[in-house]
């Protein structure tokens, strides 16, 4: 079995191009679903918005229902429920709120507080010493 590649090099052509005036997009990974767990929410949240820029033509209520279907699990789905009862409207389609209002909502609730407290404790504690600014620089990030 020969592959498309392996063909055209046997003949000296060159494999296919892509036709003028179309790219090839990259696709960023959709996120692992969010599941209620505080210690992920920072991370998740990032990758959901890296993830849903990458559509940048979609109408907002379907980036919003997209963003509310990633979020699902056993501890979590009654809050998905109850908020999508409150705030979509299921003949139109469409959300009450906005996307920064939903991530406002999300913030308040399944921010790590704890975590945060302690990142900037760590924070105030960080300091530079003489002659490693690069590392200092790459702990502060970190916080």
């Amino acid at each position: 079995m020969s592959t498309l590649l392996s063909r055209h090099t046997r003949t000296n052509e060159s494999p296919p191009r892509q036709p003028e005036g179309r790219q090839q997009r990259l696709r960023v990974r959709e996120p692992d679903a969010f599941s209620g767990d505080r210690a992920t929410y920072r991370t998740w949240r990032s990758q959901m918005e890296r993830y849903l820029a990458t559509f940048k033509h979609t109408p907002e209520d379907e980036l919003i229902s997209a963003l509310m279907g990633n979020i699902r699990g056993p501890s979590i789905d009654e809050w998905v429920n109850a908020y999508a009862d409150q705030h979509f409207d299921g003949e139109t389609g469409e959300w009450e709120k906005t996307m920064s209002e939903i991530w406002e909502d999300l913030d308040t609730v399944y921010t790590d507080r704890v975590g945060e407290h302690a990142a900037l404790q760590r924070m105030r504690e960080l300091r530079q010493r003489p002659g490693q600014a690069a590392e200092y620089f790459v702990e502060f990030e970190k916080l």
